[in-house]
């Protein structure tokens, strides 16, 4: 998944080979259009949404492909998706309450106010 990421960042996915070779164009487009490296320009989901791989599916090619490549895809997109679950929650820490601004704050203004007494 990290080299996955990194492909994305750099814009170096590459939809010509391997398992994309039987995959519509219009799907790879879409794939493309989601992975912009740069987020900003990622397609947003009403373009998603209004795209020709979503609207128009039943003049899609009909390529089946076969058990392997599905189980492949499911668990690539799988590994995909918890790396990207927990990079979020590993940037999600919660801090020592004692250390935060408030509690400095509080302590501080508990200080002043025994001292003024």
């Amino acid at each position: 998944p990290r080299r996955f990421y990194k492909k994305i960042g750099t814009g170096n996915v590459d939809l010509s080979s391997g398992n994309w070779r039987s995959i519509s164009f219009q799907a790879k487009d879409l794939v493309q259009k989601m992975l912009h490296a740069d987020p900003k320009r990622r397609i947003h989901i009403s373009d998603v949404l209004a795209h020709i791989w979503i609207t128009d599916r039943d003049k899609l090619p009909h390529t089946k492909l076969n058990h392997g490549e599905v189980r492949r895809i499911k668990e690539s997109v799988n590994k995909v998706f918890q790396s990207s679950i927990l990079a979020r929650t590993a940037e999600f820490k919660l801090k020592n309450i004692e250390m935060s601004d408030i509690a400095k704050r509080r302590a501080a203004a508990r200080s002043g106010s025994l001292g003024a007494h």
